[in-house]
This record gives C-alpha cells, structure tokens and sequence, in this order.
C-alpha cells in the first residue's frame, strides 16, 4: 500500500513508528484500566469468559455489560473485515507481480474486488480457526509461530 502514498520512503516508516508509538501507550493505558476494574481474582478464573465478569465489574451492570461487550464484538469484526481486505490485497499484489499465481489476480468486473484472493484469505483464516477444535496447543504453536 505504500506504493499509493506520496515520499512513501519517509512516510510509511515514520507512520509506522509513529502507531506503534501511539499504539503502545493505548495497550498500557488498557491494561492498567482492566486490572485496575479486575475485582476477585476468583470470579474472573472460574468464568468461562474472562473479560464478561470484569466488566460487569467495572459498569456495575449487566445490561451495561452486556452492551459494552457488543461494542468490543462489533469492533472485532470490524478489524476482522479489515484484516481480510488487507490480506486479500497482499494476495492480489503478489498475484500480479507474479510471486504467486495469475488466479488469485483475477478482479471482478461487476464488484470490482479481488473475489479469488478475498475467498483464498478467508478460507486459510477458516482452516486454521479449525485447528483450535483439534487442539488448542496447534493453534497455540501457529499463533506464536506468528508472533515470535
């Protein structure tokens, strides 16, 4: 995507320092705003959902609760979609660069969307979701395979 910003030599490095600052300090501010609303220890353990308890802790209500948790699922599948899309593009990219086959490169006339490399992105996030119902020591070794 760096092909499409102006001086993108300067740019991409200096936004990409610039979020992980920002990004950082929004992580630290988080986790000292969840331990500060933590409550007994107890409670979160035995929970089948960790974050459910604390926080209905920290609203003091469950319809709070409840609705602050719709917040946080709507903003994950909001990430989800732009993971996929970002994803979908790499896969697009190197399709038309020839790093991997012409297939994947294949743009929709009527949506104008990279269909092929959208369905392969969705289709390898799905495999490996599978892996969790095998065993959550696979997808413990893919996920810190990714972070590592």
């Amino acid at each position: 995507m760096s092909e499409e910003v102006r001086k993108s030599r300067h740019a991409v490095p200096r936004a990409m320092f610039w979020s992980i600052c920002l990004n950082s300090v929004l992580a630290f501010a988080m986790s000292l705003i969840w331990l500060y609303f933590l409550g007994p220890v107890e409670d979160v353990l035995s929970s089948p959902y960790g974050l459910v308890p604390i926080v209905i802790n920290a609203t003091g209500s469950v319809r709070a609760g409840s609705a602050m948790i719709g917040c946080f699922l709507i903003t994950v599948i909001a990430v989800f979609l732009g993971c996929i899309a970002s994803t979908s593009r790499l896969t697009w990219a190197w399709s038309r660069d020839g790093a991997l086959p012409q297939w994947f490169g294949y743009v929709d006339r009527r949506y104008r969307v990279p269909v092929r490399s959208l369905w392969a992105s969705i289709f390898l996030v799905m495999l490996l979701c599978l892996l969790s119902l095998a065993s959550y020591i696979a997808i413990g070794v893919v996920i810190a395979l990714g972070t590592f």
